[in-house]
């Protein structure tokens, strides 16, 4: 008995320990457990906690899911799930301070286990419906659980538009407390407090709002399919991180904008006529002037048919677009190769071979209803071929014509080597943010290489239609003032949720880009990203390999970066929630064995800081200077030239003191292409830079430091 007693306090003890110091959530796989077929269940939280950017594990045992401060489990919990032990284990991790996060309790169904989670959860009865069409979170309650959901579209979400939806729980409570509701007034999602913890419990499983939509097998619960806020998906998310931070003081995070952001404007354009191929010149030279980095989508047209010409042959044609990619850094991506509406169905379209497709064997043709002789294959892989032939670059992002999406796309996007697809409408898939592609446009497929990056508002503005092929009405210059003030909403509420804002415009009128110079004038432009979608992808992509823990412990937050993740890019920052309320010192940011990391802090928004590693630049109408604040020293560049150059660049400065300069050159997509340290005198002085004729012709950008003082430049080799 004794050592029943001995081990059951080192259990508690070691649990209580763990929540208050390990702020590292733990994602607990419940797929083999409840037979699952697949593992989208785990996808979706998965996805979830990535746009967190909290730390966090995936584990299976409950050997090691106590460890951590918080638990997420993946999939529903029913009477059969856990064990009794596996229940009292559980009990005293909540009670001993630990959270725990679960979606779609079945019920107890009048068993021992069944009973003691309903206690456990606060609740004492659960009823099943296929007929609840919306959650409603009750903001009028003061908690900070609810701190990100602002706009009326977040505070009462879509789960479906059709006569039934997927099936949701209800439940009735005792000790919990209701912090949302159905709209037919049943609880939807309830928080019970245990010991020193708290349960939350919503009536859906995280798959069924998230993953459905992401793979568009939902029940149509965007509220329109763009040109508007659709956060459905991004507000539960929200809402439940927002319960993290609550609970975890001075939570840490990583930012989900790159380089001291707010938000992030992309930039794109559907090259699809000989009207756009006409503009490519005008749009690109006012963009670089912007220091928009813009991705012109290619169709690759090279037949005619009912629809439209040739405009991929013309060397006019191509010529502007090599302009746009070498003097002005823009990006090359495809927009496949009839542009054909019907590609995503089945019965018009074979899959096809890889490798067996050039332009004298396809030739397909639409008439005006039907394409006759297409292939998805050719579409997806001879049009990149085409584009890598004309333009030294590899094509990296697909856009499908049309929008459509066959549901093969991504195995073949993912087969091929594309790494961005911006094809869904982020109001059709419920959320802002990127997520993985996966194969089979299926809940049951795998992770693929393909990052997709809704777009989220465009120059087509969807009218009467049916619901998976709404008709498109295009903006004129007569609607132009409100349109664009809808684009302007939209972008900044996704800036309010530090979210991506994908723009696309067909660049075949100007007045479209007088519509995108009014937009730039309605934006904060120095809080936004405008480097493109590669750019963000990229960023993306690398913000999910890099990992991190936080500990508060005795007034004193602590940081752990593994040496194995150093450098830390310059793009990716960290925000410590409520940080401007900690004494500086009190925040520690470290290796694994201790030693102190150099970094740089910034006044955060919301009350918090931001630690980056490189210092920050800030965007002032077309240029990037450096962020004015403690890290300026007495170095200053007052010039860098000529601009273009060929042979050398001269950079005008002055510095108090003797010192070294650090130069920095990067190519239009952000890859490092030159590095040098050069020692300088003090005074006044022009330093000549030879060594940038070894550079290609090309876009650049240039970031010179010293003493702390960052200043960032765009010039042209040619």
């Amino acid at each position: 008995m004794k050592k029943y007693v001995l081990i059951l306090f080192f259990f508690v003890f070691h649990t209580l320990v763990c929540a208050q110091q390990n702020r590292t959530v733990c994602l607990w796989d419940l797929t083999t457990r409840n037979s699952e077929p697949n593992i989208s269940y785990v996808h979706a939280a998965d996805h979830m906690l990535k746009v967190w950017g909290v730390p966090y594990v995936v584990k299976t045992s409950t050997d090691s899911v106590f460890n951590y401060g918080m638990i997420v489990a993946s999939s529903r919990i029913s009477s059969t799930t856990f064990t009794v032990s596996e229940v009292e284990q559980l009990k005293a991790f909540v009670s001993n301070g630990g959270i725990f996060i679960a979606g779609g309790f079945t019920g107890g169904g009048n068993t021992a286990v069944g009973d003691s989670l309903n206690k456990f959860f606060g609740i004492n009865n659960t009823t099943d419906d296929d007929k609840r069409f919306r959650i409603k979170f009750l903001t009028e309650q003061v908690d900070p659980s609810f701190r990100w959901l602002n706009d009326p579209l977040e505070k009462e979400i879509s789960l479906g538009n059709d006569s039934v939806t997927f099936t949701t729980r209800a439940y009735d409570v005792t000790t919990a407390q209701v912090m949302a509701t159905f709209e037919n007034g049943d609880n939807a999602i309830v928080r019970n407090p245990w010991g020193a913890g708290y349960t939350y419990l919503a009536g859906l499983v995280f798959r069924d709002l998230i993953s459905l939509s992401q793979m568009d097998i939902d029940f149509h619960a965007e509220r329109k399919y763009s040109n508007s806020f659709e956060p459905s998906a991004d507000a539960f998310m929200l809402f439940l991180k927002a319960v993290y931070a609550k609970h975890f003081p001075y939570a840490v995070w990583k930012h989900t904008i790159p380089d001291k952001k707010k938000g992030s404007l992309i930039v794109t354009h559907d090259l699809d006529s000989q009207t756009a191929m006409d503009l490519v010149t005008e749009y690109s030279s006012f963009e670089y002037k912007k220091s928009i980095i813009a991705t012109y989508n290619v169709t690759t047209r090279y037949f005619s048919d009912w629809q439209m010409g040739p405009f991929f042959l013309p060397a006019p044609n191509i010529y502007k677009l090599d302009s746009a990619r070498i003097h002005c850094g823009h990006v090359i991506g495809n927009h496949s190769i009839g542009h054909f509406p019907d590609m995503d169905d089945e019965h018009v379209f074979e899959i096809g071979v890889r490798g067996h497709y050039d332009t004298t064997n396809y030739k397909p043709r639409y008439d005006g209803n039907k394409t006759t002789g297409g292939v998805i294959y050719a579409e997806v892989q001879l049009s990149k071929i085409l584009l890598e032939n004309r333009f030294p670059v590899q094509i990296r992002t697909w856009r499908s014509g049309n929008l459509t999406y066959p549901k093969v796309l991504n195995n073949l996007l993912d087969t091929i080597g594309y790494d961005f697809s911006s094809t869904n409408s982020a109001n059709d898939v419920l959320t802002n943010f990127p997520f993985r592609a996966r194969t089979n446009k299926s809940n049951s497929g795998t992770y693929t290489r393909v990052l997709e990056i809704p777009m989220t508002v465009s120059d087509v503005f969807y009218v009467a239609g049916t619901k998976d092929k709404p008709r498109g009405d295009t903006i004129s210059e007569a609607d132009m003032e409100y349109k664009v003030g809808l684009w302007r909403d939209v972008t900044l509420e996704c800036a309010n949720n530090y979210a991506p804002c994908i723009l696309l415009i067909h660049p075949n009128r100007m007045y479209k880009l007088r519509a995108l110079k009014r937009l730039l004038q309605l934006l904060p432009l120095a809080e936004m990203d405008l480097r493109g979608m590669e750019s963000y992808g990229d960023f993306w992509n690398y913000r999910e390999t890099v990992n991190f823990s936080s500990t508060y412990f005795n007034d004193t937050l602590k940081i752990t970066i593994p040496s194995s993740q150093l450098p830390i890019q310059r793009k990716l920052g960290f925000v410590i929630d409520q940080g401007m309320a900690i004494d500086s010192s009190k925040i520690l940011v470290m290796d694994e064995m201790g030693n102190p990391l150099t970094h740089y802090r910034y006044d955060w928004y919301e009350n918090g800081k931001y630690i980056l590693f490189e210092p920050a630049s800030v965007w002032i109408d077309g240029d990037t200077l450096p962020d004015v604040g403690p890290l300026q020293k007495g170095f200053n560049v007052f010039n860098l030239y000529p601009n273009p150059y060929s042979l050398e660049l001269k950079i005008d400065y002055s510095s108090d003191l003797s010192t070294d300069l650090l130069i920095k050159v990067y190519n239009a997509v952000g890859k490092l292409m030159f590095e040098k340290i050069i020692p300088v005198s003090s005074g006044k002085k022009t330093l000549v830079c030879p060594d940038f004729s070894i550079l290609p012709n090309a876009l650049y950008l240039v970031n010179i430091m010293s003493q702390g003082t960052l200043y960032h430049y765009k010039i042209i080799k040619e």
